[in-house]
């Protein structure tokens, strides 16, 4: 809980509705480092020189813009996973360009797994980039949920509970993230690391979610509403 705004929700975070929940960030530490995982896979990740800041649900973390802001979360919440939904709030006004939001690298490819640019939000996978063609850059709260079917590659991009993209096939095969790799707030060049000024992340981010799964748009808008996933 925290005095910065409304509590964070939690329905989804605990017994048989969170089937394939891999994490689940609130932020609602609103101090501190430590950024605990809700989901019980005790994946507690590490905030660098990021701010708190009044959340769309609790506190939320606010980075910079910088090189040194961003966090680390451990990348067994999405190495090896071949279905993937990776869920999360953001506020921003930034006009930068590759800015990176969600991002996983490997020794072999910096590029593995990425959420990025919130002027035209971008995909990337192993296999090449994505361009969904949507934006949140307006200095508004935006749920945004991205889905990854390794089998299909079919990759869909939902905004505020919509569908507001669908790839052909692209992203198939399992993801592949090194331990320090999943990163949150830089495009990274090496693995937790090799970050640029023009590609960080400069906003807030709050109520992140990664599953194991692909999840229906009926479930992406029950996690968006505070609603238990049935």
């Amino acid at each position: 809980s925290s005095t910065l705004g409304m509590l964070s929700c939690v329905p989804t975070d605990t017994g048989t509705t969170s089937s394939g929940l891999a994490g689940s960030w609130h932020f609602d530490e609103a101090g501190g480092t430590a950024l605990v995982d809700s989901s019980g896979n005790g994946r507690t990740g590490t905030a660098y020189a990021t701010a708190w800041a009044a959340g769309k649900r609790g506190s939320a973390l606010s980075f910079a813009g910088t090189t040194a802001s961003y966090a680390s979360l451990p990348s067994t919440a999405i190495n090896g996973l071949s279905t993937v939904t990776v869920e999360f709030w953001a506020k921003t006004g930034g006009t930068g360009d590759d800015d990176g939001i969600v991002t996983g690298a490997n020794a072999g490819n910096d590029n593995e797994f990425q959420v990025r640019d919130y002027s035209n939000l971008v995909i990337n996978d192993g296999a090449g980039s994505y361009t969904a063609g949507t934006s949140f850059n307006d200095n508004n709260w935006h749920h945004v949920a991205i889905t990854r079917d390794g089998a299909t590659g079919i990759v869909k991009v939902y905004k505020d509970g919509s569908l507001a993209a669908t790839s052909g096939a692209f992203a198939t095969g399992t993801v592949d993230v090194d331990a320090g790799g999943l990163i949150l707030g830089q495009e990274q060049d090496s693995v937790g690391g090799g970050f640029s000024g023009s590609q960080a992340y400069d906003g807030l981010l709050d109520e992140l979610k990664i599953y194991s799964r692909v999840l229906s748009q009926g479930e992406i808008q029950a996690d968006m509403n505070c609603a238990p996933i049935t």
